[in-house]
């Protein structure tokens, strides 16, 4: 037996609202009722302060967006010119925070630059980018994150390889949900002409990891 905590709706008991007990296991125990009375534990605390949850927690501070997003089809762009990655297609993107539009667009009450990433939970986020080029590489190829209009995080870099490359960034980075966004820009310094487009060719991603 443990100490509980329940709802009621008086069908069983004759009693509305929070119904409680109380032993001396240590442990706390809250429960929900459906509508013919029987008792569900929601939540099982023991005397560690280890909390068990029945079904998958969506607390607001402790769940955060994740997006995943690619260009549909090849990019143009300019020799030796950073150019933010057109990720217009997304395969997901929980919170509504990703703008895949290019031009800047309201979300969750912010005010969202082109292809970007505007979480809506403030605390640490993974991000993940990559591009392959189209053409023929020659010059120096890479790629790098933006925060809130800044250069910030660059990725690998490919030089003077004249065949068709890709380049990769990772990065853990802590937001603050409140207006920090991300954009992922790429460049090639030679005559690649193209980010290729397509699931499979170019990405743009970040899931959140934990609050602050």
């Amino acid at each position: 037996m443990a100490s509980i905590i329940k709802s009621d709706n008086g069908v069983s008991s004759g009693i509305t609202g929070i119904v409680q007990s109380a032993d001396s296991s240590g442990q706390l125990v809250l429960q929900t009722t459906t509508s013919s009375g029987t008792a569900t534990t929601a939540v099982t605390i023991d005397n560690t302060q280890v909390a068990t949850f029945a079904n998958t927690l969506k607390a607001p501070n402790l769940q955060g967006p994740a997006f995943s997003a690619y260009p549909s089809s090849n990019q143009s762009i300019t020799s030796n010119t950073l150019t933010n990655v057109a990720s217009n297609t997304k395969l997901f993107d929980t919170g509504n925070c990703f703008n895949n539009t290019g031009s800047s667009t309201t979300l969750n009450g912010l005010t969202a630059p082109a292809y970007s990433f505007v979480p809506n939970v403030a605390g640490y986020y993974q991000l993940t980018g990559y591009i392959s080029f189209g053409g023929t590489v020659t010059g120096t190829s890479f790629i790098t994150l933006f925060k809130n209009g800044s250069r910030f995080q660059d990725g690998n870099y490919s030089t003077g390889v004249p065949t068709l490359v890709g380049v990769y960034v990772s990065y853990l980075i802590y937001l603050n949900g409140t207006g920090d966004y991300i954009q992922l820009y790429g460049v090639e310094t030679g005559t690649s002409t193209a980010f290729n487009g397509g699931t499979n060719s170019s990405y743009f991603q970040a899931v959140f990891v934990r609050s602050a």
